[in-house]
């Protein structure tokens, strides 16, 4: 059956017979709408948000089935906007999808890369499929290529992307010494965002041969890449990787600690003393 046929046939209470129970229609909103909602009631209802308990089953049959239909429109922004519906209802079934747009290496026309395109699936679909899924939290071999192909992608915000999945599934890994490899490379990247996102993956599968890789960034220009530094330095330690503690303790000293940040306390100095709490010195 149709979902929008579903979502049409939902009635509205005061009009059934006395003694039948309804559910009040809700008129269907454009996706952009509807995502711009989901958002919101996200938003104000914090850890209690359940998708399931904020909107009708026919409602969310209906955006599941448009979903999977706007992932195969020649249109990017549709094409898009599918992409962040599929990843915001964790649809499985677009995975496949998913995966095939977010690895996709068809180059663009050659008047669109005269203007700096470079693939046919423009970057913010590639970025936005590895937010999705990572988002719908399954894990295999296509996705471990996925995201390893993704650390090499042209634009920053995929690598971005695909380096947040990794370290959501960095236990799942299988072969870990690839994405070291892979993220160490990206420690040189020339956009800050990848480099704190590659610090934190080396934090989740590093050893101690790539702590002098985290010690060198202690006066980074970038106060983000510091703590992520300071943050992957703890996880190692609370990973109980193998390492000289005093060495560590040394080198963390000499991280410079400040910040435009403010939370209202520094977040960076906050991580500093996590850390010493972690090796035993305050």
């Amino acid at each position: 059956a149709d979902p929008l046929e579903a979502v049409k046939m939902v009635v509205i209470e005061e009009l059934l017979p006395e003694g039948v129970k309804g559910t009040p229609f809700r008129p269907v909103k454009s996706v952009p709408d509807f995502i711009a909602e989901v958002g919101a009631v996200r938003a104000r209802e914090g850890r209690k948000f359940s998708m399931d308990r904020a909107f009708q089953q026919p409602e969310l049959d209906y955006y599941r089935a448009k979903a999977l239909s706007l992932l195969y429109q020649e249109d990017w922004r549709l094409k898009n906007l599918g992409v962040k519906l599929a990843g915001l209802l964790k649809l499985k079934q677009s995975a496949d999808r998913l995966l095939e747009l977010a690895v996709s290496r068809k180059e663009a026309p050659l008047w669109e890369r005269a203007f700096g395109a470079d693939f046919e699936e423009v970057g913010f679909v590639r970025s936005n499929c590895f937010v999705s899924l990572t988002a719908i939290g399954e894990w295999g071999d296509e996705w471990e290529d996925a995201a390893a192909l993704g650390l090499s992608d042209p634009y920053y915000e995929v690598r971005v992307e695909a380096l947040t999945m990794a370290v959501a599934n960095s236990r799942q890994l299988k072969d870990a010494g690839r994405f070291t490899a892979l993220a160490r490379g990206l420690l040189a990247d020339r956009e800050f965002e990848v480099v704190k996102e590659a610090v934190i993956l080396l934090g989740e599968i590093g050893s101690e041969e790539q702590m002098p890789d985290l010690f060198s960034l202690s006066e980074h220009f970038f106060w983000q890449v510091r703590e992520a530094a300071l943050l992957a330095l703890r996880r190692m330690v609370e990973r109980k990787v193998p390492c000289d503690l005093g060495k560590l303790r040394e080198e963390a000293s000499k991280f410079v600690l400040t910040s435009t940040d403010f939370r209202p306390t520094f977040g960076i100095k906050e991580n500093y003393r996590d850390l010493m709490k972690a090796l035993g010195a305050e």
